[in-house]
């Protein structure tokens, strides 16, 4: 059914998996999906534990053993490589997803825990950060270096940002890149819809 599901986010789009047409894709009756997934909530948490196995299982795979006989350098270096690798659209949107939401957030903070231990947890929570992929140049970079990934809305060193650089683009909810997005506008209280690299228009004076 989970795979059903999939299949329904791939032709149609994350937001057309509901219990009627998971259920109708894997030629099942919606009382018989709702036996194994009472909610749409819980067929999406049943999506991020297959997803995040489906993550786990490529880790391993990456870095050629158990997390409890890797280095941290080679358990870095295995996360680096599958995050690298060309991403599913469907898989990101789901992971994007789940960013707002603990519950399906936390395979990815088991998958985390077994092959980070050591990091520390985020604020708030007792949990470390998530194993989400970060498919960046940054971690092309730290592939080479072995430093441990950061997500990328954190600071990877004490270097200071450049006032003048708005950073990487930004995606809209409909994926168009934009100048600035939140949470970076929220000190500014103002989001730029202009495209990066184009002066905004300016007001003509009567």
């Amino acid at each position: 059914m989970i795979a059903a599901a999939l299949t329904v986010a791939e032709e149609h789009g994350t937001s057309a998996v509901t219990l009627d047409s998971v259920a109708e894709q894997a030629k099942v009756t919606k009382k018989g999906l709702l036996y194994h997934f009472p909610s749409k909530h819980a067929l999406i948490a049943g999506i991020h534990e297959h997803l995040a196995a489906r993550f786990d299982q490529a880790l391993l795979e990456a870095t050629g053993k158990e997390p409890e006989s890797a280095s941290l350098t080679e358990r870095t270096r295995g996360y680096i490589r599958v995050a690298l690798e060309t991403p599913n659209t469907v898989e990101l949107q789901f992971i994007l997803e789940a960013r707002g939401e603990p519950y399906w957030l936390a395979p990815w903070e088991r998958v985390n825990h077994r092959w980070f231990p050591d990091e520390p947890p985020r604020r708030g929570t007792r949990h470390p950060r998530p194993a989400l992929p970060d498919r960046t140049d940054g971690g092309r970079r730290l592939l080479g270096s072995g430093e441990h990934p950061t997500r990328p809305d954190e600071p990877s060193g004490p270097s200071t940002p450049d006032p003048g650089d708005p950073g990487p683009p930004r995606l809209t909810d409909d994926h168009r890149p934009v100048s600035c997005a939140p949470p970076s506008c929220a000190a500014g209280g103002r989001t730029s819809t202009h495209t990066r690299g184009t002066p905004p228009s300016r007001t003509r004076r009567s």
